[in-house]
């Protein structure tokens, strides 16, 4: 189809042709990164918001986690001085707790029998949220504008929930899964940490906080107008959603199954997903981002996600497209226009160049266009073809001339030829007068040529048994000869290689001896430094000995100031609002004292080790001097070895430089030896290759004879 298409088309296809495809593959790149950067812009978005909000639930989340753990310490305080610990008091705590701040509902303090203050069997019956045994697990919570109490043992008396059991077990924070109940129309959720005293659990310290805040904060998130926010527990439940169908279910409702089980396992496992998918909710694609909320301590994370609108990331990438898909054709319109000009011009009097050597091709050698229409390229070809028709037209001349000669001579070549057959009849009769003659004569010839044919192929044929004999002999000397050259120069190679080795050898003797001295120098010089370390190593056990008395007068300062800090928080504590700020400066000096004497107690493992590690070091020392002294002897032996060696091997390569040069001489004249045994081998196989010729010219001989005699029998007929 191209191959018949006009030159101007096939040039405006192609040059069109190229250009749409350049213009599409531009448009694509362009628009391909244009998409990309509004999604990576979009996941910047998502993620900023995702880690601001996410903060935001964070913070509220720890801020009942660290009324847990102050709670907690104070009343942890208190149970180890049990004969000052007042009931009421604890009460009272856990009341102000609950009502300083709104998100709180409600606080338990839940300590195993006996372990507040060892009188459990006292308040058997004093108050109702002490339960029938007295033992201490009350629960606080709002209720009618103010604050209820009830026993909430009696709930759970073998402590199988996640409030208790957790932090029980793992010894760790634990943050529960959102739940409702029926003493309040919200949300809650838990955080609940052990009691911890002296390495033995004594109870739990629970907050319930109400988490609606978390859907006010959700309902204010709307990324590009249409996207939302939503949080999620640690399993998939829905704490906060912009769809309320999915509140308080599981969040894998809102996604496609497939997309549903890769948000769950990344939410359980604490790590950040992201997924375009489209909604079940409302069946808009959305981009989802959702970033881990990890609380301090827990190993319960929670998760933020981000919903961008699809639409909205692309909406500047696909108006950009628009116009470029416009800016493009309007861009191919106007170059298919300017290319079909420049065809034109090109192609139009290319036609009548065309037409011409059409005109020409019929004879008319006069229909040559003026040379005013063209120009360039075209002028040029012009040009050559006016001068083409020139010489064209010359050489049809000159063939007319040459056509005219050859009918001339074609009628003197046919007088030749009728003289020339008169003279064949004539010569036709005098070789049969002579042919009798000649036959006769040739006869006793052949007769001759045949005996000696005869002769002479008998002997032809001895000499070629002859020769193809020396030949086989000849052949078996010469491949004898190769082998023992081979041989020859395989033990001249390996002389030089072994003499290579030789020397090689006493070079590493000489070089192994200056090593052995350089070694027998540092081994001395590892023992003037032994020594010397063993010195050091004296007055580093003296100095540890000595901070070890130090350490001791620390550790005693150390015990007094937590003695004191904790009668100043039992002082505190007797001495109810005017005594909690100083009740809190005593609780940090208590656990200032506590980390003072662990340090102390590291310190002082860590200077008990040194102690051991430099009497070690000592000891090692000294038998390290002892093996640096036959180190040394040792290597002197070795020297003194290496020069005999060097002796030895120097002697040994003497003498296999000799067998090789021996050997090299051997191979030398071996390889003459060799040489001239083919040049005979070579000698044999010409003279058996000629006695074959030999043979077969002289049956050729006879064979030419036999011809001969049955030719003087026809002409003898004749």
């Amino acid at each position: 189809m191209l191959k018949n298409m006009k030159l101007g088309n096939k040039i405006g296809l192609s040059i069109c042709s190229a250009m749409i495809v350049i213009l599409v593959v531009y448009s694509f790149i362009v628009v391909s990164r244009t998409r990309d950067m509004s999604t990576r812009a979009a996941e910047n978005m998502a993620q900023q918001m995702a880690v601001r909000y996410g903060n935001q639930v964070k913070n509220s989340i720890e801020k009942a986690l660290d009324a847990c753990l102050s709670t907690g310490a104070a009343f942890i305080a208190m149970s180890e001085h049990k004969e000052d610990v007042s009931r009421d008091m604890v009460d009272e705590v856990q009341r102000r707790v609950t009502l300083s701040d709104e998100t709180f509902f409600g606080i338990q303090a839940v300590f195993e029998p006996n372990a507040l203050d060892g009188r459990d069997a006292d308040y058997v019956g004093v108050k109702p949220w002490y339960g029938p045994n007295g033992r201490y697990g009350p629960y606080f919570f709002r209720k009618d504008g103010g604050l209820a109490a009830e026993d909430l043992i009696q709930y759970d008396p073998d402590h199988t929930r996640a409030w208790y059991k957790g932090p029980r077990d793992t010894r760790a924070p634990v943050l529960t899964e959102p739940y409702t109940t029926t003493v309040v129309d919200e949300i809650l959720a838990t955080v609940s940490v052990p009691m911890i005293n002296g390495g033995n659990f004594i109870g739990i310290v629970g907050i319930d906080f109400t988490i609606g805040a978390f859907q006010v904060m959700v309902d204010s998130i709307r990324p590009l107008e249409t996207g939302y926010a939503t949080v999620v527990s640690h399993k998939g439940y829905c704490v906060a959603h912009k769809f309320e169908q999915v509140v308080s279910k599981n969040i894998s409702e809102a996604f496609p199954e497939a997309a549903a089980k890769e948000l769950l396992a990344a939410v359980g496992a604490g790590k950040r997903w992201q997924g375009q998918v489209v909604s079940p909710l409302d069946g808009v694609e959305y981009l989802f981002l959702f970033e881990p909320i990890v609380i301090a301590g827990t190993s319960t994370p929670w998760a933020i996600g981000i919903a961008l609108p699809v639409e909205k990331i692309y909406y500047d990438a696909n108006r950009f497209m628009t116009l470029s898909i416009w800016l493009s054709a309007g861009a191919v319109a106007v170059i298919i226009i300017i290319v079909l000009l420049i065809a034109r011009s090109i192609s139009r009097p290319i036609g009548v160049l065309v037409n011409a050597a059409e005109a020409i091709s019929t004879g008319d050698f006069k229909s040559m266009p003026d040379e005013s229409g063209f120009g360039g390229e075209l002028l040029t070809l012009h040009g050559a073809l006016a001068r083409m028709v020139g010489n064209l037209a010359d050489l049809i001349r000159t063939a007319e001339d040459k056509t005219a000669e050859a009918e001339e001579q074609t009628a003197k070549a046919s007088v030749a030829l009728r003289e020339a057959e008169e003279a064949r009849s004539m010569a036709e009769n005098a070789r049969r007068e002579g042919m009798l003659h000649a036959a006769n004569q040739l006869e006793g010839i052949v007769h001759r040529i045949t005996s000696a044919s005869e002769e002479l192929a008998a002997q032809v044929e001895e000499s070629s048994r002859g020769s193809d004999i020396q030949r086989e002999r000849t052949s078996e000397a010469a491949t004898a000869m190769e082998q023992m050259n081979a041989s020859v120069l395989e033990v001249a190679s390996n002389a030089g290689k072994t003499a290579e080795n030789a020397e090689e050898a006493r070079r590493n003797a000489e070089e192994g001896g200056k090593i052995v001295e350089q070694v027998v120098q540092s081994i001395l010089r590892l023992e003037s430094e032994t020594e010397r370390m063993v010195d050091g190593l004296n007055v580093l056990g003296t100095q540890a000995e000595d901070i070890g008395k130090v350490m001791t007068v620390i550790t005693d300062i150390a015990d007094q100031t937590n003695l004191l800090a904790l009668n100043a928080a039992i002082e505190a504590a007797r001495a109810g609002d005017a005594g909690r700020g100083f009740a809190v400066v005593a609780d940090e000096v208590r656990k200032l004292a506590e980390k003072t004497m662990a340090a102390t107690k590291e310190v002082g493992d860590a200077v008990s080790a040194i102690q051991d590690g430099t009497r070690n070091n000592i000891k090692g020392m000294h038998e390290t001097a002892e093996t640096v002294t036959a180190t040394t002897e040792l290597g002197r032996k070795a020297g003194d070895s290496l020069r005999l060696i060097v002796g030895i091997v120097e002697e040994t390569a003497d003498q296999v430089r000799a067998i090789a040069t021996a050997s090299e001489e051997q191979s030398a004249a071996s390889e003459e030896i060799n040489r001239s045994t083919d040049e005979v081998n070579r000698i044999a196989s010409d003279t058996a290759e000629a006695m074959r010729q030999s043979a077969q010219a002289v049956t050729d001989l006879a064979m030419l004879a036999d011809e001969l005699q049955k030719l003087i029998e026809q002409m003898k007929d004749v």
